[in-house]
C-alpha cells in the first residue's frame, strides 16, 4: 500500500499544478457608495464571458486564459466600471467595485428599442429614460405627473370635469402612443382614458421612452413611440412607507399613502414585491363659479411583482395588479350627479396581470419566453347635465394578450456579435359600453395577431444596424347604436410595417444614429375618441365613414449624441430631428347637431406631418449636482385646412372660420428642466421646471367665454417651476427617514380664462395641470 502512496502522491501534485496552471482567475466584490452589496454582472468583453455576483456581492471567474482583456461590471441603476487586466496563468487577479448610483439614469440598461436588454448607448434605437429618483425628486405620485420630463412628453389636461388627460409625443395626440407595462401592450383604449393618472409611481421602476415608429415590434398605435412603463423587481429585502400631503392653491387637500414592500433569497432565485397606493384629491374651482377645474379623485392601488428561477438558466414572473378609482367633475358635488346642472363621474375597477417563463440555452445564446397577459376594465359612468336621471351608463372592457419569442446571439458574425429575435403574439380585446336610457350601445370587438424578426448586427466596424419588420391581422367588428341611428363595422385588415435603425459609433464618445419606421393605425369607433365632450350635456355620437381606411405613417428620425465623463464628472448631449407623415389621417369631424346628441363622423383626412428637434443635455458633477434641460421645437399641420369647429345653435364662429392647417394643441416649442444639489450626505435641493410656448386651442362655443362664439384661441405660454428640499436621518443599516417640502408651480402660471356655466365647454382647458400646490412628504424605509 506504501509503494502505490509513493507514485500517487506526486501524480495528484502534478495534476493540481497543472490544472492551476491551465488559466487565471478573476475575484471580488461588487458594493454601492455605503458598501452595500448589489446584484452586478461582471463580463469579459473579448471572452464573452460573464458571471452573476451571489448575494454578498462576491463573485469569481476561472480558467481565464493568458492575455489582457477588459472587464466590465454593471448592475441597473449604477454607472459601470470598465478595467483593462493582463492575465497571466496560475495568478488569481482581484477587482472590487464601488458602483456608484446612476441617479440621473445616464447609461442603464434598456429593452425598449429591441425587445432585449442592452446598454443604452450600444443601441441603435434611441431610448431615453425616466427613472425612479426623477420620479422622487419632482415629487410625483402618479405617471401622469412625471411624464414631462424628456423631449418631445407633453402632458395635457383636456377636460374640466372628468380631468381625462393625454400624453402627446412629438406633436400627436395621446391615441398615436403605445403605452406598455413590461414591454406587454394590455393598456387598453378605455382603460388609458384615464390610465396616467391611475398608474402611482409606487409600481415603477423607470419610464424607457422610444420616439417615431415602433409598429415593426408592438403593432399599431406606436406612430409617435412606445411608453414602456417598466416594474419594479424584488432584488433586496426591505420596505418602505410614504406619504404625501399636497394643499392645491392652498386649500383643497390632495393626500396621498404609499407602500411597498420586498423580500428575496439569499439566491436570488426567489422574490417578490408588494406595494399600495391610496389617494384623496378634492375638487378645485379656479374662478369661484362653483364648478371644478380639477375633478375629485379616489384612488386605491394594489399589486405585487414576483419571480421564481426553477434553475440557472430559467424564470418565472408573475405580475398582477388592482385600480379603483372613483372622480367626479361638474358641480354640486354634494348632491347625487343627475342633479346637478352639470356632472362627469366615473367609477372604475381595473384587474390586471401577466405571466412569463424565461429559459436560456446551455451556452446562453438562446433566450425563449412565452407570456400571457390580460386586463379586465369595469366601468360605472354618469356623463349629463340639467339633473338628467337618463345618463348613467355602463362600460365593460377586457384585453388579452399573449405571445411567444425567440432572441438568438451570434458570435464573431462579421465585426461584432448579432442578434436575432422574432416572435409571434396575439391579443383580443372587447368593450361594451350602453346608456339604456339614451338607448345607446357601443359593442366592439378586435383581434390582432403579429408576426414579427428583427436582427442586430455589424457590418463593419463602427456601423451597428437593426433591420426588422412586422406583418400585423387586424379584425375589427362593432355594433354601435343611438336611438335610431344605427351603424356596423366588420372591418378586416393586414399590415406589413418595416423598420431601420443604424448607429454609426465615430468613437467611444460620440455617436450619429438614423432611423426610418413605417407605422398603422386602424379605425375604431371606440378609442379615446369615446370620452364625452359635454356642451351642456350632449353625447357625442361616432360614426365610421364605409370608405374608412387605416392610417399610415412614415417616419424619419436622425441624431447626434455626444457624452464625455472623468472622475466625478459626466455630461451628454443629443440633438434629435424628427418628421413623420401621416397619410389618410382619422378626422373626428361633425356632421349634425341634435338637441339630446352631436353626430361625428370618423373619415380619413387629406394627410397630416409633424417635423422638429429634440435636444438634451444631462451633466453630473460628482454625484453631488446632477442637471438636465430638454426642449422640443416642431410644426405639426393638415395638408389641406380640415373643419375642426361648428358653433351650437344660437351661437357663431368668429369671422367665419371653422377650419384650420394647424394641428390643435401643439406648441412651436416646448420645454423641462430638472436639478438636483446634495448640498450634504443629509439635505436634497431639488429644482425642476416645464415650459409649454402658445399654441393654437379650439374653443366650441355655447357658454360665456368671450360671448359663447365657437374661436379658435391662441393660448399664452407658460412656466411652471417647481421646489423641493428633502433632509434625511439615517438609521440602524440602510434604514432612513426623509423628510421633504416644497411648492409645485411657484409662480401659480395656470390659465386665467374659463368657460363657465352649465352650458361651458369643458374640453376648453390648457396649461399646467394645477396651480401653486403646495407640500410636504415623508419616506421611511430603505427601498427606493
Amino acid at each position: 500500500m506504501k509503494s502505490y502512496l509513493n507514485y500517487l502522491i506526486p501524480i495528484l501534485f502534478t495534476t493540481t499544478v497543472v490544472l492551476r496552471a491551465q488559466g487565471a482567475a478573476l475575484e471580488g466584490r461588487v458594493t454601492d457608495e455605503h458598501e452595500q452589496p448589489i446584484p452586478a454582472v461582471i463580463r469579459i468583453k473579448e471572452l464573452k464571458k460573464g458571471v452573476d455576483c451571489n448575494f454578498d456581492g462576491s463573485y469569481r471567474i476561472s480558467a481565464i486564459p493568458s492575455g489582457t482583456f477588459t472587464v466590465t461590471i454593471s448592475s441597473l441603476g449604477y454607472l459601470s466600471k470598465s478595467k483593462q487586466i493582463r492575465f497571466a496563468d496560475g495568478k488569481t487577479y482581484v477587482f472590487n467595485a464601488r458602483l456608484r448610483e446612476d441617479s440621473r439614469q445616464l447609461n442603464p440598461v434598456v429593452v425598449t428599442g429591441s425587445r432585449e436588454r442592452i446598454n443604452r448607448k450600444k443601441s441603435p434605437v434611441i431610448v431615453n429614460v425616466i427613472g425612479k429618483q426623477t420620479l422622487d425628486q419632482i415629487q410625483a405620485v402618479s405617471l401622469g405627473e412625471g411624464i414631462d420630463f424628456q423631449p418631445g412628453l407633453r402632458y395635457e389636461d383636456n377636460c374640466q370635469n372628468c380631468g381625462f388627460s393625454q400624453l402627446r409625443m412629438n406633436g400627436l395626440s395621446g391615441s398615436y402612443t403605445q403605452i406598455l407595462i413590461d414591454s406587454r401592450p394590455i393598456y387598453s383604449a378605455l382603460a388609458g382614458i384615464y390610465g396616467l393618472d391611475q398608474i402611482p409611481t409606487t409600481m415603477i421602476d423607470r419610464i424607457e421612452v422610444v420616439s417615431g415608429g415602433g409598429s415593426s415590434l408592438y403593432g399599431g398605435n406606436a406612430i409617435a413611440g412606445t411608453v414602456n412603463i417598466i416594474t419594479k423587481d424584488p432584488i433586496v429585502n426591505g420596505f418602505q412607507i410614504k406619504t404625501n400631503t399636497a394643499l392645491t392653491d392652498g386649500a383643497r387637500s390632495d393626500n396621498n399613502v404609499s407602500f411597498s414592500t420586498s423580500t428575496a433569497s439569499d439566491e436570488l432565485d426567489l422574490g417578490a414585491y408588494f406595494y399600495g397606493n391610496f389617494r384623496r384629491r378634492s375638487w378645485w374651482d379656479a374662478n369661484n363659479d362653483q364648478y371644478s377645474e380639477i375633478p375629485e379623485l379616489h384612488n386605491n392601488s394594489f399589486g405585487f411583482n414576483s419571480y421564481y428561477k426553477p434553475g440557472d438558466r430559467s424564470k418565472l414572473k408573475l405580475e398582477s395588479h388592482f385600480i379603483d378609482e372613483f372622480r367626479r367633475g361638474g358641480n354640486k358635488f354634494d348632491q347625487p350627479p343627475h342633479e346637478a346642472d352639470i356632472a362627469e363621474q366615473l367609477d372604475h375597477s381595473i384587474y390586471g396581470g401577466q405571466l412569463s417563463y424565461e429559459l436560456n440555452s446551455k451556452d446562453q445564446t438562446n433566450h425563449y419566453s412565452a407570456y400571457v397577459s390580460g386586463q379586465a376594465v369595469n366601468r360605472k359612468s354618469y356623463y349629463g347635465g340639467g339633473q338628467d336621471l337618463n345618463a348613467y351608463g355602463r362600460t365593460n372592457d377586457v384585453s388579452t394578450i399573449g405571445g411567444f419569442e425567440w432572441n438568438k446571439r451570434f458570435h464573431n458574425v462579421l465585426n461584432d456579435e448579432a442578434a436575432w429575435v422574432s416572435g409571434l403574439e396575439t391579443d383580443y380585446e372587447k368593450v361594451r359600453d350602453k346608456m339604456s336610457a339614451y338607448e345607446r350601445s357601443n359593442d366592439q370587438k378586435v383581434w390582432n395577431t403579429g408576426i414579427y424578426s428583427q436582427l442586430d448586427f455589424q457590418p463593419i466596424k463602427k456601423l451597428k444596424a437593426s433591420i426588422g419588420a412586422r406583418l400585423d391581422w387586424v379584425h375589427v367588428n362593432g355594433d354601435y347604436l343611438l336611438g335610431e341611428i344605427k351603424d356596423h363595422t366588420d372591418y378586416t385588415t393586414t399590415e406589413l410595417n418595416p423598420r431601420i435603425n443604424l448607429l454609426y459609433a465615430c468613437s467611444d464618445h460620440l455617436r450619429f444614429r438614423t432611423a426610418y419606421a413605417r407605422g398603422f393605425r386602424a379605425p375604431q369607433a371606440f378609442d379615446e375618441d369615446l370620452h364625452v365632450e359635454q356642451v351642456g350635456g350632449e353625447q357625442s355620437f361616432i360614426m365610421l365613414s364605409k370608405d374608412l381606411k387605416p392610417e399610415h405613417s412614415d417616419s424619419f428620425t436622425a441624431s447626434v449624441n455626444w457624452d464625455h465623463a472623468t472622475d466625478g464628472f459626466y455630461t451628454e448631449i443629443l440633438l434629435e430631428g424628427f418628421y413623420t407623415q401621416i397619410n389618410d389621417p382619422l378626422i373626428n369631424e361633425p356632421v349634425e347637431e341634435k338637441e339630446d346628441y352631436r353626430l361625428v363622423q370618423k373619415r380619413n383626412g387629406s394627410g397630416s406631418y409633424v417635423s422638429g428637434l429634440n435636444f438634451r443635455i444631462d451633466n453630473s458633477f460628482h454625484s453631488r449636482v446632477q442637471t438636465q434641460i430638454g426642449l422640443t421645437w416642431e410644426t405639426a399641420r393638415y395638408d389641406k385646412p380640415e373643419e375642426i369647429l361648428e358653433a351650437p345653435d344660437g351661437f357663431k364662429l368668429v369671422d367665419g372660420i371653422s377650419s384650420s392647417k394647424k394641428i390643435m394643441r401643439t406648441p412651436n416649442l416646448y420645454g423641462y428642466f430638472t436639478a438636483n444639489w446634495g448640498m450634504s450626505h443629509h439635505i436634497d435641493m431639488n429644482l425642476s421646471g416645464v415650459y409649454t410656448g402658445s399654441m393654437v386651442v379650439p374653443y366650441e362655443g355655447g357658454g360665456t367665454f368671450r360671448g359663447g362664439d365657437a374661436r379658435f384661441f391662441n393660448s399664452p405660454e407658460f412656466f411652471e417651476l417647481n421646489t423641493k428640499i428633502n433632509y434625511r436621518f439615517q438609521l440602524s443599516g440602510d434604514y432612513s427617514v426623509n423628510l421633504s417640502g416644497g411648492i409645485q408651480n411657484l409662480f401659480n402660471s395656470y390659465q386665467e380664462e374659463f368657460d363657465t356655466g352649465p352650458n361651458r365647454a369643458s374640453t376648453f382647458i390648457y396649461g399646467p395641470s394645477r396651480p401653486r400646490t403646495f407640500f410636504i412628504g415623508i419616506k421611511i424605509g430603505n427601498l427606493d
